[in-house]
């Protein structure tokens, strides 16, 4: 038995195969537009879904379509094994564990992740005593951030740690929009 991580909420998606804390195989999903098209295929190429014991499941922040496309899939998985999500934040794969991850949340303003929960700040309220991590290369570029893209290592080293829950609790985090 093993664990799948899905990750769906930037530009590119991740399916992993997980055994404990170690990766096994990770693939590229396509761009958020054929996501839905591929995550299916592409993880019965890779599994057989009866070896899926839990389901660690990117919850954002991340845009409303690909979020909820990984998000859709982990639950339908989840309710018809009767197996447990384990969610996670998305930027946490962004960062060295320990590290800030950011993003861009739109309308001028970035989530800030240090661990806990992603919390919503304006650019002047940026740490400047540590360095920053994220997936965006503007970003990087703009506020001399270390670009970082998601990893499923770093999700795979902390699962252990995260809480189980059941497919109806399993709450999402989207990008502001205006």
């Amino acid at each position: 038995m093993r664990e799948i991580l899905i990750e769906t909420s930037g530009e590119i998606g991740y399916l992993a195969i997980l055994q404990g804390n170690q990766v096994i195989e990770v693939r590229e999903i396509a761009p958020p537009k054929r996501q839905s098209q591929e995550l299916l295929p592409l993880l019965s190429e890779l599994i057989p879904v009866d070896e899926i014991k839990e389901i660690a499941i990117g919850v954002g922040p991340g845009a409303f379509t690909g979020t909820r496309i990984g998000a859709m899939c982990a639950k339908t998985l989840a309710f018809a094994k009767n197996i447990p999500l384990i969610p996670f934040c998305s930027l946490e794969g962004c960062a060295p564990k320990g590290c800030t991850a950011v993003t861009d949340a739109k309308a001028g303003l970035l989530y800030l992740f240090d661990g806990e929960k992603p919390q919503l700040i304006t650019p002047d309220k940026l740490p400047q005593d540590r360095p920053l991590y994220t997936p965006d290369p503007l970003l990087a570029q703009k506020h001399k951030m270390i670009l970082h893209p998601f990893s499923p290592a770093i999700i795979a080293s902390t699962l252990s740690e995260k809480p189980r829950i059941g497919w109806q609790e399993l709450e999402l985090l989207y990008l502001r929009t205006l």
